[in-house]
């Protein structure tokens, strides 16, 4: 599903970063493990395609991502892909509903109602599907970004620090939350984390 080989990036000149080799299998969960500056999120940014020009190999569902312009990797990422990130970047304006709408909307795939009321009921917020997300706690809103990487079915799903600033209840839910989606859909899972409470509940580590 993901294989990373001989992969480096260059923010500057002098700013090398190397990554290990390695390869997850499709449904597979994993761990980006490492110090703060080792580069995981900069690693995730290159698997999602949103950091280019990079050296190496990335090779996702038998696609060397760096082959694909910026149009089709836009497509690609957004047929194939979804993000949480640490802060969870909901559209203010917009109805839970509304935002679970976005990822097909910009990916050009057909909207399925049937399936934003799955995920939402999945997640237990169904009752929250015409609310705006200024009126959502942290708890509520993270799931909100959980449903919206998984409402297209991804193959892949990259999460940055999603529980970092979480208490230990939220995190265990986000987390559950999280895992439970993925292997619903299948999905394969990287998540780039710090968060020592994570090592108990996802098998695989990658060390950065």
């Amino acid at each position: 599903m993901i294989t990373v080989l001989g992969l480096s990036f260059r923010y500057t000149p002098s700013s090398l970063m190397s990554f290990p080799d390695f390869t997850v299998k499709r449904g597979q969960h994993f761990l980006l493990l490492g110090e703060s500056g080792s580069g995981k999120t900069t690693l995730l940014h290159l698997i999602g395609g949103l950091l280019r020009d990079y050296s190496g190999s990335i090779r996702i569902k038998d696609v060397e991502i760096e082959t694909l312009g910026e149009h089709a990797m836009d497509r690609f990422r957004g047929q194939n892909m979804g993000f949480i990130f640490q802060r969870n970047h909901l559209i203010n304006s917009l109805t839970v509903e509304q935002n679970l709408m976005m990822p097909s909307w910009l990916s050009g795939m057909p909207l399925d109602n049937g399936r934003i009321t799955e995920t939402l009921e999945s997640l237990s917020i169904a009752d929250l599907r015409k609310r705006k997300v200024t009126q959502l706690s942290q708890g509520q809103a993270q799931r909100v970004a959980i449903g919206r990487a998984i409402i297209t079915k991804p193959s892949v799903i990259l999460a940055d620090e999603p529980t970092s600033a979480l208490d230990d209840k939220s995190c265990e839910n986000v987390i559950s939350l999280l895992a439970e989606a993925a292997s619903l859909n299948q999905s394969t899972l990287l998540i780039a984390t710090h968060d020592q409470r994570l090592k108990e509940k996802i098998p695989g580590k990658i060390e950065l």
